[in-house]
């Protein structure tokens, strides 16, 4: 039913600021006992402002958007060595990985960061495997040692 169909909107349905109800009662003119209720659309009132948004936490303000992925888990993999070996051998890897990828993006005109994850990745990578080399190194050396030393008394030995 359209606006021209309807005959009168009771005043006593209205609130006392004058809105209309959320139902309208209507009497149509064609019939004489014809009753329709049509809903009324509610308004929508807007905001007086937006709604702020959030602060930015510690990490996204550490950590901008556009830094490389692969050099900050270089830089991860580095500082924790999670697993002693493979952690400080990832290190490198996505360091490396994250260097060149930094410089592709910078050579397309692409905004890039994370030269410097990447390199503490490298350098605390590369100083916790030569560690492990070093410790590798010294237990070569005491075993062999000891081997020596243990076949030098056998052979003083009275067994044998």
């Amino acid at each position: 039913m359209d606006a021209a169909g309807i005959s009168e909107l009771h005043a006593a349905d209205r609130d006392p600021q004058g809105a209309a109800p959320a139902v309208a009662i209507a009497v149509a003119s064609p019939g004489p006992l014809a009753v329709i209720a049509q809903p009324v659309a509610p308004t929508v009132t807007p905001l007086a402002r937006p709604i702020p948004a959030c602060e930015p936490t510690l990490w996204q303000r550490l950590v901008p958007a556009d830094t490389d992925s692969y050099a900050l888990a270089s830089a991860v993999c580095g500082f924790t060595a999670i697993i002693p070996v493979i952690s400080q051998v990832a290190g490198v890897a996505l360091g490396v990985v994250g260097l060149v990828r930094i410089r592709r993006a910078r050579r397309a005109g692409l905004p890039r960061r994370g030269v410097g994850w990447a390199c503490a990745g490298l350098v605390s990578s590369g100083i916790a495997l030569a560690g492990w080399a070093v410790i590798l190194v010294a237990f070569v050396w005491v075993r062999s040692t000891i081997s020596g030393v243990t076949g030098e008394l056998n052979a003083l030995s009275p067994r044998g």
